[in-house]
């Protein structure tokens, strides 16, 4: 076992697969006090790219954890995609594209990319700084059995012909991949159950005469399939191949096959130099099963998807930042009964509109039955690009009918609602700057009471306050949203909005309540009067010491 492993002793939970699903995971039980222990059955991290898109939901639970500042030094700013035709004449302003830029009430209205390396060891990184936690490297999961109120599991160290270890957790949660060992074994079926499935191909290269714009994500496409091409952090591209052209490595080495795709697509571009090629078959599925007792999968163990659009990889952290303040509530027996079934009862939904979003993006790459003409004229209307770039960045990914209370506010139609991501705005853009996201930024709810301004709405909001405090301690924390200081309230409990932007961006009269949850989504909404109303949604998560005045 490594030096650092008496850190690891007497986990209360421990995750097998030390990706970027389990080191977020651990990152979240973590910052709430909950021992981790985390495995890894390769002897060492990853020094390849695999995934390189991180989208703006996935950075908004950055901001959150406190980690985008250093996300945003490892990753490039990318505009979006844009295609290619080849079969179609067209010049530079008439390419079309997805510009993420218009992407609605978030600070990361663009794309991502960063080499998966590099994240990866940003948020080892940070495990180690903040909370001394760090991998253990070859070692691996081989079986567990679960015992009442803990799973007895069987581990070994150094390989083959390496020590076993037994040890005996109370959770026990698989972030292993899609050939998870976790998950079978638990016996679940993993398997493609529509649509064929299809293959692709990369390479990470370095490319002299490239025509295109590297900031991009360039999708080259033809009735006999595409070609992506675009940049990475630190000069290097990422090419994939798919569809008819794929063939092309049947018959010639990696290198040779992939130059003749960029000539076919007369992108202009020599490989110089080619670091390693893969293949890979793109499946889509949605596992049936979350859970099962105390052992429970997360991320690529309960769902894979195409990479088109690069969702993969957020969807699977977003898992765990779904996962991460549930299963620490359990754990520190503050959770009602059924919050772990909520994990899955809201998360499978996402990852089918996960597939909804690479299909998208499939109807212009991949669907032979649609002329490239027809794909082309598909991109020129408005109302599939802003779909498509909503979904792909997963801002409107939402937990609509699976979670959330609406109480008597009344709302304009495009209006957030419970269930649906907590929009940011900001605050002040003069020192010192503010946007709401900043006052977010902590493990528990946090209750946004949009007050009019008079004394007796602020007596109103004491007394919800206090018996937030008296129910829930500090798990709930509440602000007003003032555009000016109060007299009498708590300065930590005062959101300065000078301009109101609260309001402009959630919508509604004055004196209403909006509650968020720990993953940046609405649980509740509703008027300074329906105090009860709040309490008993809050309460669906956390049994209340004392409901009521």
């Amino acid at each position: 076992m490594d030096d650092e492993s008496h850190i690891n002793s007497d986990p209360q939970v421990l995750v097998v697969g030390a990706g970027p699903t389990g080191l977020i995971l651990c990152h979240e039980l973590l910052r709430r006090g909950i021992r981790c222990r985390l495995i890894e059955k390769r002897t060492a991290p990853s020094g390849s790219t695999r995934a390189f898109t991180l989208h703006a939901r996935t950075m908004e639970m950055f901001d959150h954890i406190g980690l985008a500042p250093r996300i945003d030094e490892l990753r490039e700013r990318c505009p979006g995609n844009r295609f290619h035709f080849r079969e179609l004449t067209l010049d530079e302003q008439r390419t079309p594209t997805l510009d993420f830029g218009r992407l609605p009430g978030t600070q990361y209205n663009y794309y991502g990319k960063v080499n998966q390396n590099d994240l990866d060891r940003a948020l080892r990184a940070s495990l180690a700084a903040n909370h001394a936690l760090y991998p253990e490297y070859g070692v691996e999961y081989l079986d567990s059995v679960q015992d009442g109120d803990a799973v007895r599991v069987r581990l070994r160290h150094g390989g083959e012909e390496g020590t076993v270890e037994e040890v005996t957790v109370p959770w026990l949660v698989g972030t292993d991949g899609s050939r998870s060992s976790v998950r079978a074994g638990l016996g679940l079926a993993f398997e493609q159950r529509e649509g064929a499935s299809m293959s692709m191909s990369m390479v990470d290269a370095r490319l002299e005469g490239f025509r295109g714009d590297r900031n991009w994500v360039n999708y080259y496409v033809s009735e006999k399939g595409f070609m992506l091409v675009t940049g990475l952090p630190g000069g290097k591209f990422r090419l994939y191949l798919a569809g008819e052209l794929e063939k092309l490595l049947q018959d010639a080495p990696p290198q040779k096959a992939f130059q003749q795709g960029l000539d076919f697509f007369d992108t202009g571009a020599r490989i110089a130099e080619m670091d390693w090629s893969s293949t890979w078959e793109i499946r889509k599925i949605v596992g049936e099963t979350y859970s099962k007792g105390r052992v429970i999968l997360c991320g690529d163990a309960t769902h894979v998807h195409s990479p088109a659009g690069g969702q993969g990889m957020n969807a699977c952290m977003q898992d765990a930042f779904n996962l991460g303040w549930k299963l620490a509530l359990l754990i520190q027996r503050r959770a009602q009964p059924g919050v772990l079934e909520s994990y899955g009862a809201e998360r499978r939904p996402i990852a089918q509109q996960v597939t909804a979003g690479a299909d998208r993006m499939h109807q212009i790459l991949f669907n032979a039955s649609i002329p490239v003409a027809e794909r082309f004229k598909l991109t020129q209307d408005p109302a599939w690009h802003d779909e498509a770039i909503l979904r792909i960045s997963a801002l409107s990914h939402n937990y609509r009918g699976v979670d959330g209370t609406l109480g008597s506010v009344e709302l304009p139609a495009s209006a957030p609602l419970p269930g649906d991501r907590a929009p940011d705005c900001v605050l002040s853009e003069q020192p010192p700057r503010m946007r709401l996201y900043d006052a977010l930024r902590h493990p528990g709810f946090t209750l946004l009471v949009v007050p009019e301004s008079s004394e007796q709405v602020y007596a109103a909001y004491a007394e919800c306050a206090s018996q937030l405090r008296r129910a829930f301690g500090h798990l709930v924390r509440t602000l007003l949203v003032t555009p000016v200081r109060v007299p009498g309230i708590d300065p930590d409990e005062l959101l300065l909005d000078p301009l109101q932007q609260v309001q402009a961006t959630y919508g509604g009269a004055a004196n209403q309540l909006i509650l968020v949850r720990p993953d940046l989504y609405i649980g509740f909404r509703g008027t300074l009067g329906e105090t009860l109303g709040l309490q008993a949604y809050v309460g669906k998560w956390v049994p209340a010491a004392r409901l009521g005045p």
